[in-house]
């Protein structure tokens, strides 16, 4: 049993029940920074998300040297090639180990590289490339290189950014790719997003989409899905990069040519980036407040405002209404680049870290449809919940 009290894993039987309900099982995964710069995942088992971070002992949870997600009502371990899925049981014990080695591929399982589609992991690898693999039998069913994808743009390599927003999609898989060169300075003006055929896996679709940087996908209720960039926007204000926007594909994954925004209508002017749909025509974006700086972006690229921009006190998260294009800050959040939305149990919240010196600190709020939040809990490192089942 974790630390988690015992009584809390119990199930209750009503009367006329034949069988106890099934109950919902949580994972607060917390990550521990290393000596070595590297970090630790240290997963607690819940029947509950609203249980204090504080009162969980990491003694007594589990640690992993490598990433730990949840698919399709399993946790999965990284440990460099290798994943072992464990299913949790009613008593709240890791059980069932099966390991999947990737070690005949030269691919990096982490599952920042994966894309979940239905009953399948598409784990990106050398840009195109993709590796398919089932977490239910533990098989890799398919390693695929065909591509329709230009492999320059502009003078500039294609790039797969991984899965920013950790997006799980119902059963098609798309994937963003975009050009930029080294330091993430200069991007070409056209990003794309592969599409997946989810029975044969090949390549369905490369579709080209207007807005340069394109990572971060989120898709709808209607099935559009919207790309957004993760980059910050200043080559754009120094005059030496494509304005950045974000762009949407249909249901059908065909671009939405009528409706790429870059959004600076809804905020004075400021440039956001790491656009996310949520629900009910209204989603979250991270905003560069750029007059803050100090910058005369007319003149030539200063180091000291790059390195100013990366700090949080620059970027703050707003509210978009898409159906009456309007869009605010989120009252009573501070300021942070370091923010991830996570929806558990049609309940959302948002995880805010402070990387700026160890140990960092994190706040995780509970986020309402009005856009308004309140502190649900903090604590130090960072981390967040995962529901299992």
């Amino acid at each position: 049993m974790t630390d988690v009290a015992a009584e809390a894993a119990s199930v209750e039987v009503t009367p006329g029940d034949t069988e106890p309900a099934a109950q919902s099982v949580y994972t607060f995964k917390h990550g521990v920074p290393q000596p070595d710069d590297g970090w630790h995942a240290i997963m607690h088992l819940s029947t509950s998300i609203d249980v204090p971070v504080a009162s969980l002992d990491d003694g007594q949870g589990r640690e992993f040297a490598g990433d730990v997600r949840v698919v399709n009502g399993y946790l999965f371990a990284q440990e460099l090639e290798r994943l072992t899925r464990y299913e949790i049981d009613e008593r709240l014990e890791w059980s069932n180990p099966v390991e999947l080695s990737f070690a005949a591929y030269p691919v990096d399982p982490n599952f920042y590289w994966s894309f979940p589609a239905g009953d399948f992991v598409y784990v990106s690898y050398e840009g195109y490339k993709r590796l398919v693999w089932d977490p239910a039998a533990m098989t890799i069913v398919a390693a695929k290189e065909d591509t329709r994808l230009p492999l320059e743009l502009d003078g500039l390599p294609l790039s797969m950014p991984g899965n920013f927003s950790y997006i799980r999609f119902e059963d098609t898989a798309l994937m963003p790719f975009n050009y930029s060169d080294e330091d993430g300075w200069r991007y070409s003006p056209t990003s794309y997003v592969a599409v997946y055929d989810s029975v044969t896996h090949d390549e369905a679709a490369a579709v080209a989409m207007p807005c340069p940087g394109l990572t971060s996908l989120s898709q709808d209720e209607a099935g559009y899905t919207y790309a957004a960039p993760s980059h910050s926007p200043l080559a754009y204000l120094y005059g030496q990069g494509p304005r950045p926007c974000v762009a949407r594909l249909t249901p059908d994954h065909a671009l939405d040519s009528a409706w790429t925004t870059d959004l600076t209508e809804l905020t004075g002017g400021r440039f956001a980036r790491d656009f996310r749909y949520v629900r009910d025509g209204w989603g979250l974006m991270t905003v560069l407040y750029h007059e803050e700086l100090g910058a005369d972006f007319s003149g030539p690229v200063q180091p000291e405002v790059i390195e100013r921009s990366y700090e949080g006190r620059f970027w703050g998260v707003w509210r978009v209404d898409l159906v009456n294009r309007t869009a605010r800050p989120i009252e009573g959040l501070e300021r942070g680049t370091g923010v991830a939305l996570d929806e558990i149990d049609d309940r959302s919240f948002l995880t805010v870290t402070d990387y700026g010196e160890l140990p960092w600190w994190t706040r995780f709020y509970e986020l309402f449809d009005d856009g308004t939040v309140t502190l649900h809990d903090e604590y130090s490192g960072e981390g967040g919940w995962l529901k299992v089942r």
